[in-house]
């Protein structure tokens, strides 16, 4: 009896935090150059529903999918090589692309262009980067 009620918890849990994060059929850009974060991301977001529909793991690539494709939602590493995601903040900005940002870097350190949009420190949990989404 008590197995049985910890796994209807357990169904009950997964269906809250599933249900109060379903995007069904939304579409994620990520971008990230750590590929084991990259990894992580894009795992955690399609087990939430979402569709990541592409990791791109430096700007250019990402300016290539965003010539394309409009995502409903982007991931951004404010750290690229040698840069940073600013100008790509920019463009999903003007095109009214919710931005989450992840970073290693200090909040000193930020670019102004993640001022008012959700910013996960490295390292992060699953569970940081879906109270971000909700945030974004």
């Amino acid at each position: 009896m008590m197995l049985t009620s910890l796994k209807i918890l357990r169904r009950n849990k997964e269906q809250l935090v599933r249900g109060s994060l379903d995007k069904s059929g939304k579409t994620v850009l990520v971008v990230e150059d750590e590929p084991l974060i990259a990894l992580m991301l894009e795992d955690t977001l399609e087990e939430h529903g979402w569709h990541v529909s592409s990791v791109a793991m430096n700007e250019a690539d990402a300016d290539s999918y965003l010539s394309k494709e409009s995502p409903d939602l982007a991931v951004l590493d404010v750290k690229l090589g040698g840069g940073t995601s600013a100008r790509l903040a920019r463009v999903c900005s003007d095109r009214q692309i919710a931005t989450v940002f992840v970073t290693g870097l200090g909040a000193e350190d930020l670019p102004p262009e993640c001022s008012g949009r959700p910013v996960l420190q490295k390292p992060f949990s699953p569970e940081d980067l879906l109270a971000a989404l909700k945030a974004a």
